[in-house]
């Protein structure tokens, strides 16, 4: 039986390789020779569903670093009674970060991208995520996973848009193309499509 901790190592590593192919989704228009280069609703939209997607990630891995250590996240109220804190990613940066187990710089950054989620998710300004603020996001995130050992440092990834020979088939042209990804030099993931022409 897998590990929590396993299955979520390779969660992580499922979101980082569909992110690069994400981002790199114009190469499908350049390689089948369209005139559009990027798609202005797809630039909006699905760096901001994968900034969601990163942020939720973070805060499964930081709820999986306490319950491995059997942490209790607590606060003071007012009245200076300690309570038990809310079971969210908010205060279990606090949580970690209370116990010196995450550096302040790391926290801090968790709160950047913890309150960009929460302005993408629930006030919609600025509306969307940038490809940018996603690679920055996923930087902080993995900076402080690594912490912990949940994840690995590290990974370059390359993808690679392939054109292949035409072929016929039930008598009409088929382009068939490729979009692969590398991690390491080794092939991780490839997406087909091919265009029929005649149809």
């Amino acid at each position: 039986m897998v590990d929590e901790r396993t299955e979520f190592r390779q969660a992580w590593r499922n979101l980082l390789e569909e992110c690069a192919l994400a981002e790199n989704y114009h190469l499908v228009y350049q390689v089948s020779g369209s005139r559009l280069s990027r798609n202005p609703i797809v630039e909006q939209l699905l760096p901001s569903f994968a900034y969601l997607r990163v942020v939720s990630l973070a805060d499964e891995g930081l709820a999986l670093v306490i319950g491995e250590r059997n942490l209790t996240c607590s606060h003071l109220s007012d009245a200076g009674k300690r309570l038990h804190a809310k079971e969210d990613l908010y205060n279990r940066i606090e949580c970690l970060s209370a116990q010196n187990l995450l550096p302040d710089g790391q926290a801090t950054a968790l709160h950047r991208v913890r309150e960009r989620r929460k302005g993408l998710a629930h006030e919609g300004h600025p509306a969307y995520a940038s490809w940018q603020e996603l690679k920055e996001a996923i930087a902080a995130v993995q900076d402080a996973l690594a912490t912990f050992g949940m994840v690995d440092k590290g990974v370059q990834y390359e993808v690679v848009a392939t054109q292949h020979s035409a072929e016929t088939i039930d008598q009409k042209l088929v382009q068939r193309f490729t979009l692969s990804l590398y991690g390491g030099g080794r092939p991780l993931r490839e997406i087909g499509w091919c265009i029929k022409y005649g149809e």
